[in-house]
């Protein structure tokens, strides 16, 4: 069992190596040192060992390394000069391991909660974009000057993927504020413009339409709004998927 780390401590408890393995000591540099050992009272060879054997000052050589071992710097492939011109083959020497297949898994952000699912009767417009489908929501926080509530509602399904597992809601990266001109202030325009609109996997925002307008300016400045946005992409199982959404953006008279 070897541990490697920049910050080496001592064990804070007994290790138990797993059976058939052999038991030793390392120790190692970036920089290395050539025919160095990782303990001061044994001497590293610059040789492959052969067989087992005390030393005469009753330390330990390089006859104690168990057969197929070296220790030494790494042998310089194909040079043929220099200090490891006439060291053994290391494929002769050194022995050989599997590489382990690893898995790579996305790291759980603890402020990323589950999706928060939806378990009230679907709405038409949510019938009409997911279907019988199980969908989520959640809440954009969006600190503006149109919005009243100082949020966007978003309610989403995967649109491929569904298979079993917990599912990490998306979380914006980039937002963007519509516009909402002092005119149509003025004009007392206002409302919820209701988009339908894909997540990707990738965290760009695609196929924006309006489900549900309020007038054709704020319909328009929400659109070019919500295709500013950027996320980092939900995760089904540890891996991206993409989303089928439908976004509620509110525009709201205050302080006017």
């Amino acid at each position: 069992m070897i541990a490697l780390g920049i910050h080496p401590v001592e064990p804070t408890g007994p290790i138990t190596p797993p059976q058939g393995n052999r038991r030793g000591e390392f120790a190692a540099t970036p920089q290395g040192k050539s025919s160095a050992s990782g303990t001061p009272e044994i001497r590293g060879s610059a040789t492959a060992s052969t067989n087992a054997g005390g030393g005469a000052d009753g330390g330990h050589s390089s006859k104690d390394l168990p057969s197929g071992l070296y220790v030494g710097a790494a042998p310089n492939h194909g040079s043929g000069i220099g200090p490891s011109a006439n060291r053994p083959d290391p494929a002769s020497t050194i022995a050989s391991a599997n590489v382990p297949a690893v898995t790579v898994t996305v790291p759980r952000d603890p402020n990323r909660l589950p999706a928060h699912l939806v378990d009230r009767p679907a709405t038409g417009v949510e019938r009409q974009v997911f279907g019988d489908r199980h969908f989520y929501s959640m809440t954009l926080n969006m600190p503006n000057l149109n919005s009243a509530s100082g949020s966007w509602i978003i309610r989403f399904a995967e649109l491929k993927d569904h298979s079993e597992g917990e599912l990490l809601p998306p979380v914006a990266t980039h937002k963007a504020d519509p516009s909402y001109p002092t005119e149509l202030r003025r004009r007392n325009v206002e409302g919820t413009v209701t988009l339908y609109a894909v997540i990707h996997s990738d965290g760009h925002v695609s196929d924006i339409r309006v489900i549900d307008g309020a007038s054709e300016e704020l319909d328009r400045y929400a659109r070019q709004a919500l295709e500013c946005w950027r996320f980092l992409p939900a995760l089904k199982n540890g891996n991206p998927v993409a989303l089928e959404a439908v976004v509620a953006i509110p525009f709201r008279l205050h302080g006017l």
